[in-house]
């Protein structure tokens, strides 16, 4: 795409608009409107309507940058001229090329007229990666957004009720704490909103190889977003939650964020058949799509998670962010890198496409794989940002597991680690003592590691053990849950 007008006429238009021989003081300020037209690989169209304008021109700018002047946009910015033997609303398109690919941009754009008045400032906000068009609270983000503690909150099938319910009073007990000596402190500071299967949509899964069951529907995505949607519950009561902690001890060190999952796009309806139907998901824009084709794949993430950033766009949460998206599959198989079975999903055909379409609207990418997963090694390849492995030691029975290989995985890969553990610590369980011995190794490692105090941690906890713990009155059980929310207060960098 070219600008409009040559340079040599641009600057001859803008000393004519910026130096009228003489200066109408009662002209009505130009008005100006700006609307996206297209963006794609380098380059955006704009749509100008105008009263009162002799001319207008647009300044793109990356997204976090400092916002420019009027003046500065008229001096430097890419212009057009509006017929003047045309009626108000004056109307024109504006082309501007040679912008980096694949990032977010702000096209700052005004209206003058011949008396050096300029209309307000309008922005377009857009993206050069193709199809992405990010949020002005995405594209305003100078970096992708952190965590230091995500908790795992299991939510939207059936089977979960009456626990699976994330109300206000449940998501409490994840945003602060009393120590013992009953003073408040602010606990993790992101969560996970994550879910494998959905019972109520004829029991398909969000993963692959979820104990046998069907692959999930467009249906089964759209069910997971609406339950974590609902108002009352999911993210409006993390949002609330988060907003009277506030009024009682003040702002967080740091905003409080969300991470969706991401469903895997499963190429056949049953996952480990390949002559199993590949055209069962659903229609997007009137075509059914055919899992067969990667770029179908491609276009079924994308939905999702632009549904989940609409949505998001919509609801004002005032005290939370969403910072990113997870893969939900502990592992990632492929002919590169190894690992069974990469025929069944196929990951190479979409990533690191999908991290792209990601970054590109400044949202992160997270993966927490089981204990050397396949994959686990090329996260980087596959362009993923956080990455915590699970030791999966927790449960006494993962004999390939050893304390030495996990600190030189963390050390040569560049990753963090998951803490994990759930009811079995209990006090109300026979060998609550083995576990609850693990599940402090757990705290040591992270320590010994390096990692405490610099890096993100992520914390599986079963469907409701912490809060179990929150509410015990057993002794054992309340020494454990003061040092694991001790812990999590004091991971902060």
């Amino acid at each position: 795409m070219k600008p409009v007008l040559s340079s040599l006429m641009l600057a001859l238009l803008f000393a004519v608009a910026c130096n009228p021989q003489k200066e109408d003081q009662n002209a009505p300020q130009p008005v100006l409107q700006a609307n996206l037209e297209s963006a794609g690989a380098g380059g955006v169209t704009i749509n100008f309507s105008s009263f009162y304008s002799t001319g207008a021109a647009a300044l793109c700018v990356k997204a976090g940058e400092e916002a420019p002047s009027a003046t500065t946009i008229a001096s430097s910015g890419v212009h057009v001229s509006f017929d003047q033997s045309v009626k108000d609303p004056r109307k024109t398109t504006i082309s501007i090329d040679n912008l980096d690919e694949s990032t977010a941009y702000i096209a700052y754009c005004v209206s003058y007229n011949s008396s050096n008045q300029f209309s307000n400032i309008q922005k377009v906000v857009f993206s050069t990666a193709e199809g992405a068009v990010p949020f002005e609270w995405e594209a305003t983000r100078t970096a992708l957004l952190s965590y230091d503690n995500l908790d795992l909150v299991y939510g939207g099938s059936e089977h979960r009720y009456p626990n699976g319910m994330w109300d206000l009073e449940r998501f409490k007990r994840h945003i602060t704490y009393k120590d013992a000596s009953g003073v408040e402190h602010w606990l993790f500071d992101a969560f996970l909103a994550i879910e494998f299967v959905m019972t109520q949509y004829d029991g398909s899964s969000l993963i692959t190889n979820a104990n046998g069951r069907k692959s999930g529907t467009k249906e089964t995505w759209q069910g997971v977003i609406d339950y974590w949607f609902k108002p009352g519950q999911g993210f409006d009561a993390l949002d609330t939650a988060v907003g009277e902690a506030k009024l009682r001890i003040g702002a967080p060190p740091k905003t409080r964020k969300v991470v969706m999952c991401l469903p895997d796009a499963i190429p056949n309806a049953e996952y480990n058949s390949l002559t199993s139907a590949t055209i069962y998901w659903g229609m997007l824009d009137g075509e059914r799509m055919d899992f067969a084709k990667a770029e179908n794949r491609l276009r079924a993430l994308k939905w999702y998670i632009d549904q989940v950033r609409e949505k998001w766009d919509k609801a004002h949460y005032q005290n939370i962010e969403l910072a990113g998206f997870y893969i939900i599959n502990e592992a990632i198989a492929t002919e590169k890198y190894g690992g069974w079975g990469p025929e069944y999903t196929r990951w190479d055909e979409i990533l690191p496409a999908i991290s792209k379409y990601l970054h590109s609207v400044h949202e992160s990418l997270s993966w927490i794989p089981y204990y050397e997963a396949y994959g686990w090694s090329a996260w980087k390849a596959f362009e993923i940002d956080y990455v915590q492995m699970q030791p999966n030691y927790f449960w006494g029975n993962n004999a390939r597991f050893s304390k030495s290989n996990m600190k030189d995985h963390i050390s040569s890969a560049g990753i963090s680690m998951e803490l994990e553990m759930d009811s079995d610590l209990l006090a109300r369980n026979s060998d609550a003592l083995s576990h609850r011995k693990r599940f402090r190794e757990y705290m040591e490692m992270a320590r010994d590691f390096g990692l405490y105090g610099k890096r993100e941690f992520s914390y599986y906890m079963g469907e409701d053990a912490f809060n179990s713990l929150a509410k015990s009155n057993d002794e054992d059980d309340k020494a454990v849950y003061y040092e694991l929310c001790e812990f999590v207060s004091r991971n902060i960098r």
